[in-house]
Formats: C-alpha cells, structure tokens, sequence
C-alpha cells in the first residue's frame, strides 16, 4: 500500500488557501500543516492528525485515510469559528471533494463538525471538520 497521508494534507493545505470564500476569512499564510509557528495570529487553521485504515486484502483500494481540520478564532461568541467551520467544510464539498494528487484521486467524505470554547481562553474558539478520504 502507498501511504498517501503526506500528500493529502499538502493538497488539503493548498485547497484551501486557493479558496476564495475560505481565504475572506482566513488568510491563506494562516493556513497551515499540522506545524502552526509560535507568533501565529487569528484566526488561522490547522490540520490535525491523520490516520490511515487499510482495506481487507482483496480490495481494490488502498486504505482509507482519515483526517481533523481544525480553525481557531477570538470573539466573544462563536460566530466566527462556525462561519470558519462552514467555510472549510463548503472547500471539499460537491465536485470540490475530489483531491487529484500526484500518483492517485481521492474523495474527502464529511463526517463531523463542532465548536469548542478553549477553556484557557474564553474568547477563543476552535471549529473541527472530520473527513473520511478513500
């Protein structure tokens, strides 16, 4: 099996900071891998951790992957973190769900969304987006 786990994130990262309804919220140098520099500012996004699942032997494919998007913003309510959220999830939705990478095609499958008030920081607020890749 080919792990595709690098590749899917780079073009994750570079889908959307080539997302113009993204990118209004966001700006694209606040788009990151998993590594988010120390003097980062808000909001920004990060991906997380990314699993991969292998098939039975006998599939067809690969394996699956799957994979956290995650975005951070300061704001007294939760507004901008779940327009953040909307935003990253409406990046992969429809046709755009298709990621052609160097040696393969994967489709991103939502799974989850929320938002969650950091603890440590009461006016900030981090959004996630669950995809399933195969």
């Amino acid at each position: 099996m080919t792990d595709l786990t690098l590749a899917i994130r780079e073009a994750v990262v570079a889908r959307m900071r080539a997302t113009p309804a993204l990118t209004a919220l966001v700006p694209a140098a606040s788009i990151y891998g998993e590594r988010v520099p120390d003097n980062r500012s808000f909001p920004f996004i990060r991906t997380g951790e990314q699993t991969v699942t292998s098939f039975p032997l006998g599939c067809a494919d690969d394996g699956a992957y799957d994979i956290t998007i995650h975005g951070f913003a300061t704001a007294p309510s939760s507004d901008d973190a779940m327009k953040i959220g909307a935003a990253i999830n409406d990046a992969f939705a429809g046709a755009n769900a298709v990621l052609v990478l160097a040696t393969a095609k994967v489709v991103m499958v939502w799974g989850a969304s929320g938002i969650i008030r950091d603890p440590e920081e009461p006016d900030t607020w981090h959004c996630y987006v669950d995809y399933s890749i195969a």
